[in-house]
């Protein structure tokens, strides 16, 4: 499992996206960064997004909806207490085999 939080992804795209090809054994190529380049047709309902290199304007915009997700942001925080310690132990062993990313 490799965690990436959005903030830092649309903050530094480089890093982690070179990170995160380290991490599954890939070379890093200017195609991953230049992604909104590639010319293949999108079928997706975000394909204007596809074609847009990574802005920082959807940074929190989730807040905007905070009351409507609240019962869902809840449940998923029921959940994740539930169970904390399966989930800890896998963060721990998550460091311990990756010191060098």
């Amino acid at each position: 499992i490799y965690t990436v939080q959005y903030e830092e992804l649309v903050d530094d795209f480089e890093y982690e996206s070179s990170s995160l090809l380290k991490f599954l054994g890939l070379p890093q190529e200017k195609a991953c960064s230049e992604f909104y380049k590639n010319s293949r047709q999108v079928k997706t309902a975000s394909f204007k997004q596809v074609r847009t290199p990574i802005y920082k304007s959807s940074v929190a915009a989730w807040k905007n909806y905070e009351q409507h997700l609240q019962p869902l942001i809840n449940l998923l925080n029921y959940i994740t207490d539930q169970f904390r310690p399966l989930i800890d132990k896998t963060t721990v062993n998550l460091y311990q085999c990756g010191p060098s990313l």
